[in-house]
């Protein structure tokens, strides 16, 4: 078991979504950027930003561009105010 959790850890998954969280906080850092939208499907990336954006007092604002499909949930599940946009639209 133990095993197979780290093999998820280095998934290509989970380096794929922290070089896209770590590339727009860099942007984020290097700018006067005070508002964020962006398209919201619930990625681990997208959760990142949102506490990134929530420590630095950053408004962000998430998109849902499709209805829940029956396996497709994540942009409608809450995790905690911490990893949410400010407002969904």
């Amino acid at each position: 078991m133990l095993l197979v959790a780290s093999f998820d850890a280095i998934s290509r998954a989970s380096v794929t979504n922290l070089i896209i969280f770590r590339s727009l906080r860099r942007i984020l850092e290097n700018s006067n950027i005070k508002k964020v939208i962006i398209t919201w499907e619930g990625h681990p990336w997208e959760r990142y930003l949102a506490k990134y954006c929530l420590i630095n007092n950053i408004n962000l604002y998430g998109y849902i561009h499709a209805g829940p499909f029956e396996n497709q949930l994540s942009a409608f599940r809450f995790i905690g105010f911490n990893y949410e946009p400010n407002l969904l639209l």
